[in-house]
């Protein structure tokens, strides 16, 4: 492996290429925005799933350890196998259904599969998903696509168009309804 190549820290080379058409299907290219796999969707995977430094991931927070029913971040040795045993059953039904040829299966095969393992492994894909949204829609480009500044809102602030103050009068009119207390 070359030192440019990324690492891939708790898969491998063979389930990274898997993982990258999964996210591809969650998360299509249409029109200028691109496929899930091209804002390194998988590599993000691989790295949250590895315990590696979130620092890396603005958008999380202290609670990154905590289970809670909707929560992605469950402690990271139960995300770690839940992960690898999910990506293994999709790994298993690809080549089932491709017959051991499996970099040669369709797209649409795979959404199929992947409807599949929704249904037979709910938190494996719920968790699947969160992660390949989280990283998706924070990306800088994807986020320049969409047309936000991907910021925080203070304290830079953004542009307000002014209010109507003209639609109070009726209220100001109506005088004190209410009692002092």
């Amino acid at each position: 492996m070359s030192q440019t190549e990324p690492e891939t820290k708790t898969f491998t080379e063979s389930q990274m290429v898997l993982l990258r058409r999964v996210v591809d299907c969650l998360i299509p290219a249409e029109g200028e925005m691109p496929p899930a796999s091209l804002v390194g969707t998988a590599e993000y995977i691989d790295e949250i799933a590895s315990g590696g430094d979130l620092t890396k991931f603005p958008f999380l927070t202290e609670s990154a350890g905590y289970l809670d029913s909707d929560s992605v971040y469950i402690d990271r040795p139960k995300l770690r196998r839940l992960l690898l045993e999910g990506l293994k059953e999709i790994e298993d039904k690809v080549i089932e259904s491709a017959q051991g040829e499996s970099e040669f299966i369709s797209s649409n095969t795979l959404v199929k599969i992947l409807s599949d393992i929704e249904l037979s492994s709910p938190v494996f894909f719920r968790k699947l998903i969160r992660l390949t949204y989280n990283n998706y829609y924070t990306t800088q480009e994807v986020l320049r696509l969409i047309g936000t500044e991907g910021r925080a809102p203070q304290p830079q602030g953004y542009e307000l168009e002014s209010g109507n103050l003209d639609l109070l009068n009726a209220v100001k009119e109506r005088g004190q309804i209410w009692r002092r207390a």
